[in-house]
């Protein structure tokens, strides 16, 4: 009986090892980043991480919690924003008088840029 255990044992090890030596593994693949490539991702993440902490101020925060926007939707629809449409997002807001009445004016621009997903214009928001 003993026997019998040690071969099925024996044959299961082989089974295994030649199971894993058959095993192909997928080849890597490596490819070249260019500066400019880069130097453009890096901006967009650098726009992104400035759009978040604006929007994360407690009075805009407290705005959009009025008017029935959840934290974390905003930080998803700013996660699936397009380059192009953080760098409009990012221009609108750079154009903002200092110490104006930026939160409306953030807020007109969300607005716009809802309205603009609703009607196919864009497609900033993919859930709307």
């Amino acid at each position: 009986m003993n026997t019998v255990a040690s071969t099925k044992k024996s044959l299961l090890v082989l089974a295994v090892a030649t199971f894993l030596s058959l095993v192909v593994q997928a080849p890597a693949v490596a490819a070249m980043i260019s500066t400019p490539q880069l130097a453009a991702e890096a901006k967009t993440e650098m726009t992104r991480a400035e759009i978040t902490i604006l929007l994360e101020r407690e009075d805009i925060a407290a705005k959009l919690q009025d008017l029935g926007v959840d934290q974390s939707e905003v930080q998803d629809r700013i996660n699936g924003m397009t380059d192009t449409e953080l760098t409009e997002l990012q221009t609108g807001l750079d154009s903002l008088p200092a110490g104006g009445d930026a939160l409306g004016i953030v807020l007109t621009l969300l607005l716009i840029f809802l309205i603009l997903d609703i009607a196919g214009v864009t497609d900033i928001f993919p859930g709307v």
